[in-house]
């Protein structure tokens, strides 16, 4: 779900050591990650798939990896999930 806070959420989590979302594939000096743990090289064209596994919604994730084995692991395996949701109207004002 985009726009609810993702980089404040993984800059929270690379705080205690977590590895959230983008976090896994790539350092982003802005947010503080700088230990991806999961092979990642973007493509050279849009990809939903390929430029941000870390936008997928976990089911397609999972599907993906196990077709495309150039993916890597599967962040959500062995992992409890959790949803952040903003109030659109909060978006317009």
């Amino acid at each position: 779900i985009t726009k609810t806070g993702g980089s404040a959420i993984e800059r929270a989590g690379f705080k205690y050591g977590i590895n959230w979302g983008a976090c896994h594939y790539m350092t982003i000096e802005e947010i503080g990650c700088s230990n991806p743990d999961i092979e990642f090289t973007p493509t050279k064209f849009q990809s939903y798939e390929l430029t941000s596994p870390w936008h997928m919604p976990p089911t397609i994730l999972s599907e993906y990896i196990r077709n495309n084995s150039t993916l890597g692991k599967n962040p959500y395996d062995g992992a409890d999930l959790f949803t952040v949701v903003r109030n659109p109207y909060d978006r317009i004002v």
